[in-house]
This record gives structure tokens, sequence and C-alpha cells, in this order.
């Protein structure tokens, strides 16, 4: 497990009422950081996204963090982002922080004038926005479970913290699967795990984002609400691809198309 991030540890030992409130006053909702994808999200803060490999899901989890990181203005520019902080945890080492800060470049490019954008203005917003980002690895479900119990005294000492995405939830089931008539503890963690992220939205106010790959069922719990939205490979060709999501009245879709600039919902 790495915590990779250059600032000092907070930990609040005692929070008074005020900071309490100030803590969680004002956080923005799922719809805030996505308003077409998370559009009928105004209260739920837990939310799956599940698809086959290579429909984007990874892709869509930029798309939200990029909102979330994004400043509200620079240079004198509306950014329109949140200036929120993210925690990413990386479950199968295969994040590229490359992509990461292309999209947030291209971010940029969209909102100034090309021609007053050099490299040192560049660096300079990247350096910002990644400032707010932190990121996690894990290697095993044991190790996820110890990652986000570790997690609870920075989001105690941390208001600013308004999204924790994992990608990809479900990575070790094959693993704990053959393990679990050894391990208790692999046969349960994933519930545990969700337990835990419901927890976090509800004393903590922050929203949380996880993937599945759609070969495997999705975790129930009578207790725990999740948003739950499904991805459909329509065009290969053309990188287009539906999103669903289910909801009282029927299902709500959306399309989005993937490129080199990102994810873009039409």
């Amino acid at each position: 497990m790495a915590l990779q991030q250059h600032e000092d540890d907070k930990i609040l030992e005692v929070e008074t009422a005020s900071q309490l409130f100030s803590r969680l006053c004002g956080k923005p909702v799922l719809s805030t950081l996505e308003n077409k994808l998370f559009k009928e999200d105004c209260h739920n803060k837990l939310a799956e996204i599940s698809g086959p490999i290579s429909s984007g899901k990874t892709e869509i989890l930029l798309h939200i963090i990029l909102n979330t990181l994004l400043p509200k203005t620079f240079k004198d520019t509306s950014v329109n982002g949140i200036e929120g902080k993210v925690i990413f945890i990386d479950t199968s080492y295969k994040f590229s922080v490359l992509r990461l800060v292309t999209l947030l470049e291209q971010r940029l490019l969209n909102k100034l004038d090309h021609s007053n954008v050099d490299s040192l203005i560049s660096a300079q917003f990247v350096k910002d926005c990644l400032s707010r980002f932190y990121k996690i690895s894990c290697s095993s479900s044991k190790e996820l479970f110890v990652s986000l119990l570790a997690l609870e005294p920075f989001l105690q000492a941390t208001s600013d913290v308004y999204l924790l995405v994992i990608d990809d939830l479900y990575s070790y089931h094959w693993i704990d699967s053959l393990e679990a008539g050894h391990n208790k503890f692999s046969s349960n963690y994933l519930k545990s795990v969700v337990e835990i992220l419901k927890q976090f939205t509800r004393e903590y106010d922050i929203n949380v984002v996880f993937t599945r790959s759609d070969i495997l069922p999705s975790i129930v719990l009578n207790n725990v609400a999740i948003s739950k939205y499904t991805i459909q490979i329509k065009d290969q060709k053309q990188n287009l691809n539906i999103i669903s999501k289910k909801t009282g009245n029927g299902s709500s879709c959306f399309h989005y198309k993937l490129g080199y600039k990102g994810t873009t919902f039409l």
C-alpha cells in the first residue's frame, strides 16, 4: 500500500461541532461531478460502473476525476472545475499518470486560447491539479481492506476530499474464490469493503465510484443503496458506447464516445 502525495500527514484527534459542520457543509454530489451521467443521483453518493473489457470504464473514471480536480478558474479564465481532492485506488497497477496528465493538458487547451498556452503555463496547471490527487496501489483484497481502514483519519482531517475512486473493486475475485475454502476473510471481504465505502459517504459526505467487469456478479446488500450503471459497446470502430442505469420507471441511457481527448457524453 502506498499513499502517493507530498503533503504533511494531519491527524485530527478531537472534532468540534463547528469543525464537523465545516467539513460536511456544501460538499458536491455525484450529479455535480458529472451532470449528464449522474443527473438523477442528487442524493445517493455510491455508484458502480460495470461493463466488458475495453468499454471505457477507466476512461469514464478519469473523466469524473478531471471534473473534480480542475480549478474553478485559471489565469482569470473560468474552468468550471470543482477544485476538490480525489483519492484513486488502483487494484491492478495499470493506472497511467501520463494519461491523466495528457487529459489535464487537453482540458486546459479547451479552455484557453492555444496561442497563450506555453509549456510553463501547462506545467503550472497540471501541477496545481495533481496537488489534489492521491493514489493508493493495492495488490490484494486484504491490502485494499486495510488501506480503506487507514484512510479514515485522513478523511476526518481533510475537508475537501470530494471523490474516492476504485478501479477495479472486483480485481481479486478469482484469487479470493480459490482461497475462500481456507480463508473466511476472502469470501466476505467484498461486503465489508462496500459497507466501509457506504460509511465514508455517510460520515464524510464524499462520493464513491467503483468499477466492475460484467462477467462478475454485483454485490448486493440490503442496507446499502448503490447506483448501478451498465456499459454496452455499440460501435467498436467508432469507439461509441452506451451506458444505462435502471430506475423505478425503467432505465435511462446515455451515449458516450472515447477518444484521445477523453470521454464525451453525447
